[in-house]
């Protein structure tokens, strides 16, 4: 490989390593839940249990491949998120970067954090549930898709 590739590999694989180190600082820090799980919990102990039964199984998921960053198996996020499960100090954080990285919900507004975090349970828990009812696509267009199930 070249020197100036191989170079630039380290750099990246440091700056990667200096990002995750942060991320894990700024999300360790964090003391509350998450506002929609705690709601999610005050609303619906039903979908708190897919809430918790979907997460652990991402943990599980993320747990199964390799966590150095530099082998593109796991992405930063959900390296931070490995680390704060694994520290029983930071578990608010953890479900943080779950629901708002792994999940996406940083990029949903604020008013519909809620529904869309249970949307989100939902669809994780309907693969992992073997009781469930398949899925059958009803109509697909390109705008909207509604299923029956």
């Amino acid at each position: 490989m070249d020197a100036e590739i191989q170079d630039k590999l380290m750099a990246g694989a440091a700056a990667a390593h200096q990002h995750l180190m942060q991320l894990i600082k700024d999300y360790a820090a964090i003391d509350t839940l998450h506002p929609a799980v705690a709601a999610l919990r005050t609303w619906s102990p039903a979908d708190n249990a897919m809430f918790e039964q979907a997460m652990s199984n991402d943990y599980k998921n993320i747990l199964g491949r390799s966590s150095k960053l530099e082998n593109f198996e796991v992405n930063i996020f959900e390296a931070a998120f490995v680390k704060l499960m694994e520290s029983t100090k930071s578990h608010f954080g953890a479900i943080h970067i779950y629901v708002e990285e792994l999940l996406g919900l940083k990029a949903v507004s604020k008013p519909a954090k809620n529904r869309a975090l249970t949307s989100a349970v939902k669809v994780r828990t309907m693969f992992l549930n073997s009781e469930s009812e398949p899925v059958h696509w009803h109509s697909v267009s390109a705008n909207s898709c509604s299923v029956q199930g």
